[in-house]
């Protein structure tokens, strides 16, 4: 009986025992797998977190490339810095900042917050990148009138629409003239304005005006090689000047279609009216209405037109000379000089959808309105270059708090 009544005392021990352990590792386990459903929540608040974020970096980035507003104004404005905030993007009790803010031209750090909510848990995750866009030459970067050397200004009305202004040396504003920018006015020396004349411009930019500029590199033309891609090689029709004198001379009223490529001077004297779609070029000087004679005649009307495709604009390897007697200049493309453009014309009737290359400008109109409207896709295509750089996402690293 007692061996009986010691051997179930065991066995219960035993039981007891064999509970104990068991409901020691069940409540292990059980705190093994809520601190595991914590963590995977925590991790799939964090990840989910991380990607709303990265949902505010590419809308910014899209922001850049795409929203005028924005891309102008990271391209042209160095201390440049815009926020927004988005509630619910992709789903409910979400929410993000973005904030972007230029470190220079086409060059800006954005920084996002995201913000995830998922009952009483929250979770909080900043990531920032920094966009970055290649600039390539000064003219076609939001600068109209570009020059290697010097801006001249002599008894000018001048308006530069949407765009600005650069000289790798001085921009000089004389003899009353007025000189209206939108954009920046931008000179790697010195810019002067003399008495009774006017310079307005978003900003000024030089010596005097921090930050002073950089000197940029002149756009490049290949006008004659023999590159299967220089304008010779790509010409719809070649003439030398004087087949191009004798066309002018039986047809001065005259249109012509494509690449017109002279090879020499071009010379659009009084009593020509031609156009041009597309584009004219000349390995030499062009000048147009330089000369009184035949005063009888009225002056030169040239017109250039883009077709829409190809180079378009007035180019020349070396000089352009808009003179006194010419009557009407309409260009809508690039106006290209690898040495000087000058204009010395009284009462021309003037205008530029376009922009200006070249190595010294110089205008002396007497007050009559100049007005060059910018536009950088003609520009671009007629040097060659791409519509734009891409927008390139670098120097990734998150934060997570």
């Amino acid at each position: 009986m007692r061996t009986s009544q010691k051997q179930s005392g065991m066995i219960l021990i035993l039981v007891v025992t064999v509970m104990a352990a068991l409901l020691l590792s069940i409540t292990y386990f059980l705190d093994f797998i809520v601190t595991e459903k914590k963590i995977a929540q925590s991790q799939y608040l964090a990840t989910e977190a991380y990607y709303l974020t990265e949902a505010g970096i590419q809308q910014a980035i899209w922001k850049v490339s795409h929203d005028p507003t924005w891309l102008v104004n990271f391209q042209t404005d160095p201390d440049w810095q815009t926020s927004f905030d988005l509630a619910n993007p992709m789903d409910a009790n979400q929410s993000y900042h973005v904030a972007a803010q230029n470190n220079g031209l086409g060059n800006a750090q954005v920084v996002v917050t995201g913000h995830l909510n998922l009952g009483d848990k929250q979770s909080q995750r900043v990531v920032k990148t920094t966009v970055f866009q290649a600039q390539g030459p000064a003219a076609t970067s939001s600068v109209a009138l570009f020059s290697d050397n010097e801006l001249n200004f002599n008894g000018v009305n001048a308006h530069f629409v949407n765009a600005g202004i650069f000289a790798n040396n001085n921009i000089k504003v004389n003899l009353s003239s007025t000189i209206n920018v939108d954009g920046n006015a931008s000179a790697a020396n010195n810019i002067s304005i003399s008495w009774l004349s006017h310079l307005n411009a978003a900003h000024l930019y030089d010596k005097d005006h921090p930050p002073k500029p950089a000197k940029q590199e002149m756009a490049q033309i290949d006008f004659d090689s023999n590159n299967a891609a220089s304008l010779l090689k790509c010409a719809t029709a070649v003439y030398t000047s004087n087949q191009f004198d004798q066309l002018l001379n039986q047809h001065p009223t005259l249109t012509l279609n494509g690449l017109i490529f002279v090879d020499g001077n071009l010379t659009i004297p009084r009593g020509v009216n031609l156009t041009v779609n597309g584009a004219l070029v000349a390995s030499g000087n062009i000048s147009i209405g330089a000369d009184l004679w035949p005063f009888w005649l009225s002056g030169p009307i040239l017109t250039i037109n883009d077709p829409g495709s190809g180079p378009a604009g007035l180019l020349a390897k070396r000089k352009i000379n808009v003179g006194s007697y010419a009557d009407t200049l309409a260009v809508n493309g690039l106006i290209y000089a690898n040495d000087e453009f000058k204009i010395d014309a009284y009462g021309l009737n003037f205008n530029l959808n376009g922009g200006f290359i070249t190595r010294t400008f110089t205008v002396s109109s007497l007050w009559q309105t100049l007005v060059i409207n910018y536009n950088e896709a003609v520009i671009k295509r007629t040097l060659g270059l791409p519509q734009a750089a891409p927008i390139i996402n670098v120097d990734h690293w998150e934060e997570e708090y």
